[in-house]
């Protein structure tokens, strides 16, 4: 489920850029969107510009559908998506929803295990990858020039591996650094933090 305003962005009123993420004021609140409190009001000339980026999220021992939400100073939802409930770790993510470069938004969805990017429209244009490993949800980084740093794991004999790669705009990896070749001791140092879950 995904509401977003209809309307064109307004241009800022102090530097005419145009808000990138919808327009305020015309959402229309509907029943599955979560109840926003705002606990400290916006004091004028103190708080910083732009929309707040956030989600709801729960222990994997609790199954939610989570929300992906960008709200103003108020708590007026500008965008909601409503995301699949998860089934314990299956389905889990921290999302890592966030604005890049260009007018870019992504976020993490383990249904398509990468990260999901839209554009200025919330329209999807692609998903990112780790290419041969399972993508880390933790965060994604995607240039102006539609380059990408991209974060996976694997799973080594109940030892957890990090993989960072450097995709060009096409997708292919450009550059790869991987912990099994440059931690020697991730062995020893790793080793208690397996835990008993069907995810790892």
């Amino acid at each position: 489920d995904v509401y977003a305003p209809p309307a064109p962005a307004p241009a800022h009123p102090d530097d005419g850029r145009s808000e990138p993420h919808g327009t305020r004021g015309i959402f229309k609140t509907v029943g599955t969107v979560p109840e926003i409190m705002v606990r400290v009001p916006r004091m004028a000339n103190s708080t910083s510009r732009g929309y707040i980026f956030t989600e709801t999220i729960a222990d994997p021992s609790n199954t939610i559908r989570s929300s992906l939400m960008i709200i103003d100073d108020s708590g007026q939802p500008v965008w909601v998506k409503r995301l699949p409930a998860n089934h314990g770790w299956r389905g889990w993510s921290t999302r890592d929803l966030k604005a890049h470069p260009a007018g870019l938004l992504s976020f993490h969805s383990p249904q398509r295990e990468g990260f999901v990017v839209l554009d200025k429209t919330y329209t999807e244009l692609r998903v990112i990858k780790a290419r041969g490993f399972r993508t880390n949800d933790h965060d994604v980084q995607i240039r102006d020039d539609g380059r990408v740093l991209v974060m996976g794991h694997a799973l080594r004999h109940g030892v957890i591996g990090m993989i960072v790669q450097e995709h060009d705009s096409q997708g292919r990896v450009v550059f790869q650094w991987s912990s099994w070749d440059h931690l020697p001791n991730q062995f020893d140092d790793t080793r208690g933090m397996r835990t008993p879950n069907d995810f790892w």
